[in-house]
This record gives structure tokens, C-alpha cells and sequence, in this order.
């Protein structure tokens, strides 16, 4: 089985969380931890708390981080540095689709990697910017 954590700057992880269950219902196995304004060690000992736990309950853990090089990414990769976690898998830059994608496919992939590889797509493809003109579509904004 897969956990999942989802980590960033402030309440954005929560936000995420929240959001996704709302939309999807919620999911036992998807935690959230902020960076506040408590600091970075406090921070540093939730990560480890935290992940220590996920490792007892699943034998692979996805990590979601708000941005690559930030305090809440940094605190992840030393946590997956200093333990040796192989089966722990970090994956940068998370949005909303990307958790749809994740909480949608948990129950049938076994795979972290699969799974980090498929969320990834996911998120690239749901970017993009609104071309429409107003002139050609008058009609929508009527």
C-alpha cells in the first residue's frame, strides 16, 4: 500500500487535502504537514514524526511538495536522504488534478513510481492558458 504526504509553505497542503475531499470524499491515507510560523526545526520534527508513522502503516510513501528548494522539499529529501528510503518517492510542484489523479488511481496501483509517473502527466497536461477571445465567443458572455 501507498501514503501519502503532502507538504508546503503555510496551509496550502491543507487546502489540498480539504479540496480533495470535498471533491472525492476523504482518504485515510493522505496527511498534510505546514510549514508555519512555529519554524523550521519544529517543522523538521513533524516531517520525521510523521513519515516514521506513514512507514509503519505502507511499504511506499509519496511525498507532494508545494516547491522544489523550499524549506518544506528540503526537510523531505534529508528525512529520505538520512533513512535510506528508496521506497519513498518526492514529487514537486503538486496541484489539484495531480491529487485527483493520485486519489483516483491509490486503490488500483501498487507502484509508487507508476503512480508519481502518472500524477506527473496528469498535472503537465492540466496547465494551460485560456485563448479564447471575447469577440469569438460573444455569445458565451452574454
Amino acid at each position: 500500500m501507498i501514503g501519502v504526504l503532502v507538504v508546503s509553505h503555510s496551509v496550502f497542503s491543507k487546502g489540498l487535502l480539504e479540496s480533495g475531499d470535498m471533491i472525492f470524499g476523504n482518504h485515510s491515507n493522505c496527511f498534510s504537514l505546514g510549514l508555519t510560523d512555529t519554524g523550521v526545526f519544529e517543522f523538521e520534527q513533524a516531517v520525521k514524526a510523521k513519515l516514521d508513522s506513514l512507514f509503519k502503516s505502507y511499504n511506499q510513501v509519496i511525498v507532494l511538495c508545494d516547491l522544489k528548494g523550499g524549506t518544506p522539499y528540503n526537510q523531505v529529501l534529508k528525512y529520505k536522504l538520512e533513512n535510506n528510503k528508496q521506497n519513498m518517492i518526492i514529487v514537486t510542484g503538486f496541484n489539484l488534478p495531480m491529487f485527483a489523479e493520485l486519489v483516483v488511481s491509490l486503490p488500483d496501483e501498487d507502484d509508487a513510481v507508476k503512480l508519481a509517473d502518472k500524477i506527473i502527466q496528469t498535472a503537465k497536461c492540466s496547465i494551460e492558458s485560456d485563448s479564447l477571445k471575447k469577440e469569438e465567443n460573444d455569445d458565451l458572455f452574454d
